[in-house]
């Protein structure tokens, strides 16, 4: 090599093969003890080499190419004294250093190693890995979810950037619904505006900024892989682990001042199924954000693939559309929808019984005046929220689970994608 290793490294090593340029072999065996006596001691015997010694704390790597390369990088005293260790500027000889070699007592020592083992006995195996890879599978995953770990801490940007803004954006919505009243129509529908659109939004703001760090990272687990230093599959999977805290943190930072400036349900239980909500959601949204950026080839074309399936999940998420005016041909899309499970999910709890004895006309719970075309009718006000909106009270824990196979489904995608998928030729 043109650069020598430094004389620490250089002397960690057993054993050395040497070449001269050409690839002729100057020497193949131990280097002995410090300061690579064997090796040295071998080379100053040979003839063509002048007798040329290492200097006293000299890399022994610098020197043998001072002595192959007739160059004299030795920096002593002796430098411009020593006629013996001038520099010539002329190569040694490659095919004399290997005959040399071939005839030293270290050349047959060479070659008799070289032919005991490559001659294979009676009851000698060939060899075998059980895995292309130095290291377990448990062993990767935990190398990467550490580093990934503390590249999270080192990017402030990408972290408290999705902080703020969602921050600055849930205060100005509690701003905007302050203790807001839902003891009419127009109330309630506001509140099932606020409730849903807080909830997507995080969604939609991890999904996009996950994108540009999963490209970035791509690149690294392209190389690592084809090296056989990492496999795909645990690269994904300590990402995808890996961004599960900081989506918690992210939700209940940000919901926390909303939640109460909006005047949804005060309860413990409540507030905390919200959140747990407003993390699959946004976990939902932020796999799908990582399996697009591991299949498209640039970031600009997973931001308009993200940017179509947005749209597409608010018109078939219940909402705007609710399910059964949804056409019976495209009703599987409302199904497989995380908009619709958020929807189902965190709508009806905000507006559960409590504290009255039961629904309108029985009981005192809360109720409004709904319009229905050519009327108005007095209907208790979940009951308003599960007809108009097709969901359930009792429904919310299962779409819950369904926003939860959603995220293992999304990241599965995102596993197989990681291992299988190469944005990168070359």
């Amino acid at each position: 090599r043109s650069t020598p290793a430094s004389r620490e490294i250089f002397l960690m090593f057993d054993d050395l093969l040497l070449l001269q340029r050409g690839g002729w072999q100057v020497y193949f065996g131990p280097l002995g003890p410090s300061p690579a006596s064997t090796f040295v001691t071998y080379m100053e015997s040979l003839e063509c080499t002048q007798g040329k010694k290492l200097p006293q704390g000299m890399n022994p790597a610098s020197w043998m190419l001072d002595v192959l390369g007739g160059t004299d990088s030795s920096q002593t005293e002796e430098k411009k004294s020593n006629a013996s260790g001038a520099a010539t500027g002329k190569l040694l000889d490659g095919a004399e250093l290997e005959r040399l070699f071939k005839a030293s007592a270290a050349g047959a020592a060479a070659s008799e190693l070289v032919e005991r083992i490559a001659t294979p006995t009676s009851d000698s195996k060939m060899f075998s890995f059980a895995s292309p890879y130095a290291r377990s599978f448990g062993t990767q995953l935990w190398t990467i979810l550490v580093r990934s770990h503390r590249a999270h801490l080192r990017d402030v940007a990408y972290n408290c950037g999705r902080i703020g803004v969602l921050l600055v954006l849930y205060i100005l919505f509690g701003i905007i619904y302050f203790d807001l009243d839902t003891s009419d129509e127009g109330g309630v529908q506001s509140m099932v505006a606020v409730v849903f659109m807080t909830t997507i939004f995080t969604g939609i703001i991890c999904m996009n900024g996950v994108m540009p760090v999963r490209v970035r990272e791509r690149s690294v687990s392209f190389r690592e892989r084809s090296s056989f230093m990492y496999d795909g599959v645990p690269y994904a999977i300590a990402h995808a682990v890996m961004e599960i805290p900081w989506v918690s943190l992210i939700a209940f930072v940000t919901v926390l001042p909303l939640y109460f400036l909006v005047g949804m349900v005060p309860t413990a239980g409540s507030f905390l199924f919200h959140v747990l909500i407003n993390i699959l959601v946004s976990y939902a949204f932020l796999s799908f954000g990582q399996m697009v950026a591991c299949v498209c080839s640039t970031i600009q074309t997973a931001q308009a693939g993200t940017s179509a399936f947005i749209p597409i999940a608010f018109l078939f998420g219940g909402l705007y559309l609710p399910f059964p005016q949804i056409p019976v041909y495209w009703q599987w899309a409302y199904h497989i929808n995380p908009v619709a499970f958020a929807i189902q999910s965190v709508i009806a709890p905000q507006f559960e019984r409590r504290g009255c004895t039961g629904p309108y006309p029985t009981g005192d719970c809360p109720s409004i005046t709904a319009f229905r075309g050519t009327y108005f009718e007095q209907i208790d006000t979940l009951s308003y929220v599960e007809n108009k909106y097709d969901v359930t009270y009792e429904g919310r824990l299962t779409a819950a689970v369904y926003l939860a196979m959603f995220c293992v489904g999304a990241q599965g995608l995102h596993v197989l994608a990681g291992k299988y998928v190469n944005t990168v030729n070359r």
